[in-house]
């Protein structure tokens, strides 16, 4: 929401947060869900280059786990 809204600061705070409490958790789907909001917002920030660096480094985490469900 914050997002929608413009405040990208807030935004990113809030997501960098979100996921690292995902990360503790434990959950890939959880880690990953949180690692695609951050990224969202640094693509609005024009910070592509670490937005995509986000989401591959994300998605050889989950690959890693062995991960096979729908989820």
């Amino acid at each position: 929401m914050l997002s929608k809204l413009g405040s990208y600061e807030q935004a990113r705070l809030t997501a960098d947060r979100a996921r690292t409490w995902a990360e503790v958790s434990g959950s890939p789907i959880a880690a990953a869900a949180t690692a695609r909001e951050l990224a969202i917002v640094l693509r609005h920030q024009d910070r592509t280059r670490e937005a995509h660096h986000l989401m591959q480094a994300t998605a050889s985490r989950v690959e890693a786990t062995g991960l096979r469900t729908e989820a």
